[in-house]
């Protein structure tokens, strides 16, 4: 399609669509900066998270916050017991179910649909929750670091179930496509079947893992100081790093801290004192914040966690200053929400205004 075509369909399908504005969700979030002048309740960004009815949850070092768009509710530790079990939040999880879990330093709490929250006894050798997963059956794992827990929703509790080859920290969990829990540790990573927790294999690092993501396709990715690798858990070994990755002396000498899937095929990948970048895999392009073709303006700060919810805003957390939200896909459609919507996750080649 050439370009003048592709801008003739645009403008149609905006007309098109101009009397269909009620099919849009009522909770729009406009790009902005947010912190505690919002009545945000800390500007320690930890987590974020989305409800089925498309709000946004952000976990703070001190309490939970709900954003609809507009403004804030907060939620704190009190000495009821159907409070948030501690302020200091490490992970924001929705299950199958629609349900909402929120893992703290401190426990778990699961959100009601009475604005009420449920706190879960977990057994184990301490209570700092990290993370959840949830396999294909249902089962939830919960992860706290140096051993794993099983929730059990007969007794409404985390089992024990698993303890952890302890090599250092931190200790990260995935579950693939084919209900295999991977467990990473800096020294070693080891793959489960989730089903009956039974190992199926183990690898050695390269390296001292800090970070580690798990791809949709497979591709393990485990980054260190310095070095970063993948680990194909579709083969079972170790695969080249592709050239437009290593071919960037800036981010191979750089320390990886979060990778954030992005529009479907491409990846956030921030690091500790490079800055931002953008992987395209399909292209195998590394682009940076810096170059012009990166998609939205990044933040001067410290970047704690990344997210994108399912309208393709970007959430960024960040150390100190509260969060940021970018929507490269409404800047590109001059902030046309019907064309935002319509085109979201689709790779657009070019745009161009019609001068006939």
């Amino acid at each position: 399609m050439t370009i003048r075509r592709l801008v003739t369909t645009i403008f149609f399908l905006s007309v098109f669509l101009c009397g269909f504005t009620n099919t849009l969700s009522s909770t729009e979030f406009a790009d902005g900066f947010f912190s505690l002048s919002s009545n945000l309740s800390n500007q320690n960004i930890r987590c974020f998270g989305e409800d089925k009815h498309g709000y946004i949850w952000i976990g703070t070092g001190r309490g939970l916050n709900r954003f609809n768009g507009y403004e804030f509710s907060q939620y704190l530790r009190s000495g009821d017991s159907t409070a948030l079990v501690d302020n200091q939040l490490q992970h924001i999880f929705r299950d199958s179910q629609d349900r909402m879990w929120f893992l703290t330093v401190n426990g778990l709490s699961l959100y009601g649909p009475d604005g009420h929250f449920t706190n879960y006894p977990v057994e184990g050798p301490n209570r700092n929750c990290l993370k959840i997963l949830e396999n294909s059956e249902g089962t939830l794992y919960l992860s706290l670091g140096t051993s794993l827990s099983v929730f059990n929703p007969e007794s409404e509790t985390f089992k024990h179930a698993l303890n952890i080859e302890f090599s250092g920290f931190p200790n990260t969990f995935h579950m693939d496509r084919l209900d295999r829990l991977w467990l990473v540790t800096p020294a070693k990573v080891f793959c489960y079947d989730s089903k009956t927790l039974e190992l199926k294999a183990s690898w050695e690092t390269p390296g001292y893992i800090a970070y580690s993501h798990l791809r949709n396709n497979g591709e393990l990715w485990l980054a260190g100081e310095q070095m970063l690798s993948i680990l194909d858990t579709r083969t079972g070994g170790y695969s080249s790093l592709p050239p437009g990755i290593t071919g960037n002396r800036m981010l191979m000498n750089s320390r990886i801290t979060y990778i954030q899937p992005y529009n479907r095929n491409s990846m956030l990948i921030n690091t500790a004192d490079k800055g931002l970048f953008l992987y395209l895999p399909l292209t195998d392009i590394l682009i940076h914040q810096s170059d012009k073709d990166f998609p939205f303006d990044v933040p001067d700060a410290e970047i704690t966690t990344i997210y994108e919810d399912s309208r393709s805003n970007i959430f960024i957390g960040t150390y100190d200053k509260g969060f940021y939200i970018r929507n490269p896909f409404r800047q590109s459609f001059g902030g046309n929400t019907l064309l935002t919507k319509k085109y979201n996750g689709k790779n657009i080649v070019s745009l161009d205004t019609d001068s006939s």
